[in-house]
């Protein structure tokens, strides 16, 4: 059971992987008032196959939904940040527009340790380590109500309640740091 208050309006940030369609599916079974929003980077081939199935999933399901589309190759600089600051400054226009009480992100335990670990190896001094249940960003109220799951539960679930995802290609890869600590602590942790 997901801990949110019936009696607000949700945005779901969506990237139909596992972890944003189980959530997905947890908010619609129980009954709470939301949208989804996906941004399309074009940044791997199978991106728009992805936002196709997104739109098709929320038709069939009678759920609202927003679509942004971009061309992050032409993004100057940290890529991964402009797709960031670009993404939440879009939540907040729909917060907005639209009158969402907040925006729901589905990261879980595993984005938590690897966001803990990264900031040790970086020596952040920063208020919390890990990820926080609550922020705001650009004025927008963020909740992660999927921290106590593991990313191995919430791709269980999807199999399970035959809710179609994706796995984003870009995390098998080790170019990025984050994808080193998934790949060779966090993976490890999740087995046992």
């Amino acid at each position: 059971m997901l801990n949110l208050d019936k009696n607000k309006k949700y945005l779901l940030a969506c990237s139909f992987g596992p972890d944003s369609m189980a959530l997905f599916d947890m908010l619609r079974k129980q009954g709470y008032d939301f949208s989804a929003a996906l941004v399309n980077y074009h940044l791997r081939k199978e991106s728009s196959d992805e936002m196709n199935n997104f739109v098709s999933y929320c038709n069939e399901n009678k759920i609202s939904y927003f679509v942004k589309e971009i061309n992050a190759k032409e993004l100057k600089g940290n890529v991964e940040e402009n797709c960031r600051l670009i993404r939440y400054r879009w939540f907040k226009e729909l917060c907005d527009q639209n009158h969402f009480d907040a925006v729901l992100v589905a990261q879980h335990q595993d984005d938590s340790i690897e966001t803990f670990l990264l900031q040790k190896r970086r020596k952040n001094n920063v208020f919390c380590y890990g990820i926080g249940e609550q922020t705001k960003l650009f004025g927008a109220l963020v909740i992660r109500p999927l921290l106590n799951f593991k990313k191995t539960d919430l791709e269980k679930y999807c199999k399970e309640n035959q809710v179609p995802f994706s796995i984003d290609s870009s995390n098998l890869s080790e170019k990025y740091q984050r994808n080193k600590i998934r790949h060779s602590v966090i993976k490890g942790l999740s087995e046992r």
